[in-house]
């Protein structure tokens, strides 16, 4: 059996989607907790690797994907109808078309190392669950600010925990072109 690995969220956001119209509130949303899920199995590589040979030292670009990242969130939300019902809203977001770029370099007998690791533009489908009652445009908010905290906070990984790992697995291999 194998144990899904989740990277816990270590931020608290608390953000506020604005009334639209007086038939509704200031939405004020808290995040809670959650974590990132399938980062373990859902970066893979894009085509092949591209090898060189620079000033004696060898290089190796990928691209990576990202898409299938998921991160679940458990938000506290106040004022989605008038009656400004605290509710707990659970959130989904599925990180999708989303590519970065690695490049590993190592000189000759040297242990490698990651001299690029770049992800641009991270892309989420965001999906609060059915007991938000939002219109069109509160949602859209709501989705955005969720998108947007979840996008710190996956970059922080990315460039965190995930880049000292990739330089854990370059410093073992081994870079040879003739």
């Amino acid at each position: 059996m194998k144990v899904q690995a989740v990277h816990m969220l270590k931020m608290r956001q608390m953000y506020q989607v604005y009334k639209t119209s007086i038939t509704n509130r200031d939405l004020k949303v808290n995040v809670t907790r959650g974590g990132i899920r399938n980062f373990d199995t859902a970066i893979h590589r894009v085509g092949d690797c591209v090898p060189a040979l620079v000033a004696g030292n060898t290089s190796v670009s990928c691209t990576l994907s990202f898409d299938g990242i998921l991160a679940e969130l458990v938000t506290v939300t106040k004022g989605d109808n008038l009656l400004n019902i605290v509710k707990s809203v659970d959130v989904e977001a599925l990180v999708y078309n989303t590519t970065g770029r690695l490049e590993i370099t190592a000189a000759p007998n040297r242990p490698g190392f990651v001299r690029t690791l770049f992800v641009e533009g991270v892309n989420f489908d965001v999906r609060p669950g059915a007991n938000l009652d939002l219109n069109e445009v509160r949602m859209n908010n709501f989705k955005t600010n969720i998108a947007n905290f979840l996008r710190e906070e996956l970059y922080m990984n990315i460039y965190g925990n995930y880049q000292i790992l990739l330089n854990h697995a370059a410093a073992r291999m081994s870079f040879a072109l003739s």
